[in-house]
C-alpha cells in the first residue's frame, strides 16, 4: 500500500506521478485491490504523458507501475460524473 496515495486522497490533494511511460499529474479518486489482489489507483489525469495519447480524462493506473509519487499542494473537488463505485476496484483502501 501506498501512504502518500491514501493521504492525498483523503486531502483531496492532486499527485505529481513518475509512470512506466512518464510523469502524470492527477486528481486521485479512489485506490484499491483488484480481484487478483493488484492495487488500483482510479484518478483523472490533468496533464503529462499516457501511453494511449490522451492526456487528459478518468484513467485506471497499475499502482506497481508508479515509479514515484509525490503529493501536490494543491487541493481538488471530485470530477462531474465520478462515481465512487468502481467494478475493477473490489477492495477500497482509499476514496474521495
Amino acid at each position: 500500500m501506498n501512504g502518500l496515495i491514501v493521504a492525498a486522497i483523503e486531502q483531496r490533494r492532486q499527485l505529481k506521478l513518475v509512470y512506466s511511460v512518464g510523469s502524470r499529474i492527477v486528481e486521485p479518486h479512489v485506490y484499491g485491490l483488484a480481484s487478483n489482489s493488484k492495487e488500483l489507483l482510479r484518478c483523472y489525469q490533468l496533464a503529462g504523458e499516457s501511453a494511449s495519447r490522451r492526456r487528459a480524462g478518468s484513467k485506471l493506473l497499475r499502482a506497481r507501475s508508479v515509479v514515484a509519487v509525490e503529493v501536490l499542494d494543491v487541493r481538488f473537488e471530485p470530477r462531474a460524473g465520478y462515481k465512487p463505485g468502481d467494478p475493477p476496484i473490489r477492495e477500497v483502501i482509499a476514496r474521495v
